[in-house]
Parts: structure tokens; sequence; C-alpha cells
């Protein structure tokens, strides 16, 4: 065997003992970096222990974990916290494939998708508020370019003529329920799994609330993700319709119309935030909680700034449909 493959082998068969032994220090974020270590997160497992470590630096067993896991950085060429998140832009992204680490365009209705990186960031609204929420999202995921757009929606349905208040190819499908949504990314995932295209372990969908603000905040913790006339369709601006999408400027990891233009389903039941340190949150949407009302994000041509907001959240009745309401595709894990 190659000897740099023997010591990566090596270093993964060592790491569950270290885990083990570092479980008392890293109690109660221990199950959390189980998760990010065993889906290959390294960096983000770094992160983590570093944070402990400014609490017990003399703690050996978690230099010892940290040691192993920049050994796993160093001999990996594949660590996703790794990958660039900054993908895309107004170009065409080629491809139909989806690869971790790039961008690709759905071949079903030419959706450009950026892949996001897996990460961490404050869920807050508004942000110190009580129940702030540390997110950990321990997979990757994709996340489409723009709103979809009517072309795109008709592309996929077919049958169901668009129900856009504001019509035009390149403006934003609204005026669509929540299950309306979610029966686009099920014709969606039958058409790409038909073709071979759909990866093992993951399928189309709405993104998750936590997915959809962590993509929105593109790394930024302030209450929009940049200068906000430049980037959104919003009240002061909107002239009270839709615009064509991706019109305005893009966030820093190449989403356009995240803020504005109109809100976008989640995938999400309604509820409050746990609060505390999280991996992946999601509140049900199937089984008894399958009433609930779901989430809205982002805002729209008519909103005000502050319905903008990077961390603002709606809820909504399953039924509700406007011509602010569309949605955004998502390429996500699999929920088990």
């Amino acid at each position: 065997m190659n000897p740099l493959l023997r010591a990566r082998w090596a270093a993964l068969a060592a790491l569950p003992l270290i885990l083990s032994a570092a479980e008392p220090a890293l109690d109660p974020n221990f199950t959390i970096l189980r998760q990010v270590t065993d889906t290959g997160s390294y960096g983000i497992a770094v992160r983590i222990v570093d944070q402990h470590l400014q609490r017990y630096p003399d703690d050996p067993r978690l230099h010892a974990l940290r040691a192993r896991l920049e050994q796993l950085i160093a001999e990996s060429k594949d660590d996703p916290a790794r990958l660039p998140p900054r993908l895309g832009g107004p170009a065409p992204i080629p491809g139909h494939e989806p690869v971790a680490g790039a961008g690709f365009t759905v071949a079903t209705a030419g959706i450009a998708m950026l892949w996001v990186a897996p990460g961490e960031f404050l869920m807050a609204d508004p942000v110190g508020s009580d129940d702030d929420t540390e997110v950990v999202l321990t997979r990757g995921y994709w996340l489409g370019r723009t709103e979809v757009t009517q072309e795109q929606w008709r592309a996929v349905m077919e049958n169901l003529p668009s129900p856009s208040f504001f019509k035009g190819s390149d403006r934003p499908v609204e005026n669509i329920a929540w299950n309306i949504a979610m029966e686009f990314c099920r014709k969606v995932n039958d058409r790409e799994r038909a073709a071979g295209r759909l990866p093992p372990g993951y399928e189309y969908t709405l993104p998750t609330e936590a997915q959809w603000e962590y993509a929105c905040r593109a790394g930024t913790t302030g209450p929009h993700a940049g200068n906000l006339p430049e980037m959104a369709w919003y009240e002061p601006n909107g002239g009270n319709q839709t615009h064509p999408v991706a019109q305005k400027k893009p966030n820093a990891w190449g989403f356009y119309d995240m803020h504005g233009n109109v809100w976008e389903w989640c995938l999400d039941g309604y509820n409050g935030y746990p609060g505390g340190r999280v991996a992946d949150p999601m509140n049900g949407y199937e089984g008894p909680s399958a009433a609930m009302a779901r989430i809205l994000r982002g805002g729209s041509f008519g909103s005000t700034a502050g319905q903008l907001y990077s961390g603002a959240r709606y809820r909504s009745v399953l039924s509700f449909t406007g011509p602010g309401t569309g949605l955004r595709l998502a390429l996500t894990p699999v929920r088990k």
C-alpha cells in the first residue's frame, strides 16, 4: 500500500479511540464532533476542538485529538471544509453531474446550483435574543443560484401552468403554496433519478431554514448580506412587482435575490429556535407535525428592510399563496 494511504488509514483507525478519550472534556458537544468527523469535515472539527482548548488548554486528550485531525486534513485532498465556498457567477455553469465542491446545472430545468460547504453560524431572530442557536451544518449541499423562474417551472411542471401574477419567463415563479413547491421538487427528483444524475444519499427539495440562512448570510453576521439597495428588490425600489432574477448583485457566495423579489418557502415546520448548539436542525414536516405552519424567508418586492433581515422569518399555512411567494431549489442529504 502507498505509504501515504497507509498513514491515513492508521490515523482514521485511531480517531474513534482518541474521540472517546476526549469525550468528557467535549461534553455536551461530543455528539456534534462525532457527526462532523464521521462525514470527513475535519476542518470544522478542528474549530470545535479549538474552542474547548481555550477552556482546557492543558488537556492532553484535546491536544492529541487536534493533532490527529490536522494530520487527516494534511493527508486529505477532499475535505469538504477546505473547499472554497464561493462559486458561480452570472455565466452559465457547465456540467449536469453534481460533484461535491463544484456548481452544476440541473439538466431537467436548467437551474444553476452552487455548492455550499459544511460550516457553522449563529442563527437568531433577532441576534442577541435568548434563543440564539449555534448551528453546525455537517454536510455540504447545493442551492439554486437564483429563485426558480417561470421558464424553469414550465420545463418541469408541463401540464400545470405557472400561476404567477407577474408574467415573464425570467421572473420568479410565484403565487404557489408550499405543497405545490414540494411537488415541483418531487418531479425534479423523479427526472434526475431516471436519468441517472441523482447522487446517492441526496434529494432535490426545499432548503431547511438553517440551510437557507447560512447561504443567505454567506459568512456575514450583520442584518443583511451586503448593501441592500444593490442586492435586493424591496419596498423602496421594487415598484410593487417582481423583477427578472439575477439583476441585482449576488452575495459573497454567488447567490442572487436572497433578499427581496419573492419570499422563499423552506422545508421546516414553524417552531421556536432550540437555543444552544445543534447540528443540522430541522422542525419535522411529516407525521404529527405535518399540519404545522411553514416558514418563508427572504422578503419580497414589497417588504421593508427589516423584513429582509437575514434572520427574519415569516410563518404561513401550507395553502398560502400570493404574488410574493416563490421557491429556491436545493439538493441536500436525505434526512433519515
